[in-house]
């Protein structure tokens, strides 16, 4: 995973999380994967293979940010036991808008997946439709 499980205490208290989660592991695995697969979707003009297989120091800071918001986000959208909702769901907005423009731009902070040559693209075409008029 991206980000491990005790990451998401820098952004909500770890109480809430129990709270939520009810000791559940596997529900915030879940969540943490489905962060990824979002942010993904967005990514996908870059490595993301080499972006998400990054341990440590070597992952970039925003898009670890970005990553326990959106999963603190589809954590509190099971249960909203207290939670600031607006404030978290800002945080998700904000870090989706992002991911966007991510993916209009080049970030030199992010690898580029590997370009991909026409061998390896199929491409499906047809004729032009004929229109054909009958008296």
């Amino acid at each position: 995973m991206f980000i491990e499980i005790n990451e998401l205490n820098s952004v909500l208290d770890e109480n809430y999380i129990n709270e939520i989660t009810q000791g559940d592991e596997l529900l915030l695995i879940d969540v943490i994967e489905t962060a990824e697969e979002e942010m993904r979707g967005y990514l996908a003009k870059y490595d993301v293979q080499a972006i998400f297989n990054a341990k440590g120091k070597e992952r970039n800071k925003l898009l670890v940010q970005f990553c326990k918001d959106i999963a603190i986000y589809n954590l509190i959208e099971l249960d909203q036991s207290g939670v600031d909702v607006a404030a978290r769901t800002k945080r998700y907005e904000r870090a989706i808008a992002w991911l966007k423009q991510a993916n209009e731009t080049v970030l030199s902070s992010l690898p580029m997946a590997a370009s991909k040559t026409a061998a390896n693209l199929i491409s499906y075409t047809s004729k032009e439709k004929n229109n054909n008029y009958f008296d």
